[in-house]
């Protein structure tokens, strides 16, 4: 029989409050400790007996669970942060992006052809160098997770992946959306809005009624940014004559050295 089975356990009252008195057989002179009391307590007569008021044990583990909600809102901390690592590079470049171009867009409204020449070169250029980057940092997720958080987050890895994917394209949104500004159409803008609102609603529905995962969550952001570059590109087409077909021959070599 264990040591804890010969214990002798007793309802008591101790300092006018509800108690148990606990009694552990053990060698004489022997001392045992007791974590959740954080106190020693000597062998005496053949048992080490021990005085408790009841309320004590939920203190303890109040402690133990507010100790546990610490460590687990510091972990999740350090997960946000490595995606915030991927937000914040793009988020430089795209306000960079925001910054220079609608001004110098807005100099050109009335010229078509100058607006997509410099279009053109503004996400050649953002792609290249967005683009390859967010494949990198999906590339070394595995081994930056183990190294920056431990392999208890291993589980975390497919979501920056999929984070990296959605904001590699981000550059390439904002330079459609800007030209669309610098024509002066904030109509145009406001519509593009909310269509890209209403699908990205109604795919996150679809996302939490039919899968219940995560993952399918986090993955809409991916599809709908996918969907969202068709969107944003079409006034583009109609009014500069920039296709579908040139944007992604534009983004294509970006493209392929991020897979080589």
């Amino acid at each position: 029989t264990s040591l804890q089975s010969k214990a002798i356990i007793t309802n008591t009252i101790l300092n006018d409050m509800p108690a148990h008195m606990i009694k552990i057989p053990a060698e004489e002179g022997a001392t045992i400790y007791i974590k959740e009391l954080h106190k020693s307590f000597t062998v005496t007569g053949g048992y080490a007996t021990i005085e408790v008021e009841d309320y004590t044990w939920y203190e303890a583990l109040e402690i133990a669970v507010e100790e546990a909600e610490d460590e687990a809102k510091e972990a999740a901390q350090k997960q946000l942060d490595e995606l915030l690592k991927a937000e914040f590079i793009t988020a430089t470049i795209n306000t960079a992006l925001q910054s220079v171009m609608l001004p110098v867009l807005s100099r050109k409204q009335d010229e078509a052809a100058e607006m997509k020449r410099m279009m053109r070169l503004s996400i050649s250029i953002s792609s290249y160098v967005i683009i390859p980057m967010m494949a990198g940092l999906a590339g070394v997720a595995t081994p930056l997770v183990t190294v920056l958080l431990g392999e208890k987050w291993l589980p975390c890895v497919p979501y920056l992946m999929v984070y990296c994917f959605t904001m590699a394209f981000i550059p390439i949104h904002t330079c459609n959306l800007q030209a669309i500004n610098a024509m002066g159409r904030s109509d145009i803008y406001l519509k593009l809005e909310v269509i890209k609102k209403a699908y990205g609603i109604i795919a996150l529905i679809i996302a939490l009624v039919f899968f219940d995962s995560p993952l399918a969550i986090a993955m809409t952001g991916m599809i709908t940014n996918l969907i969202s570059f068709f969107v944003n590109a079409y006034p583009n087409q109609k009014y500069l004559g920039y296709t579908y077909l040139e944007q992604i021959k534009d983004v294509l070599p970006s493209l392929l050295v991020s897979l080589a």
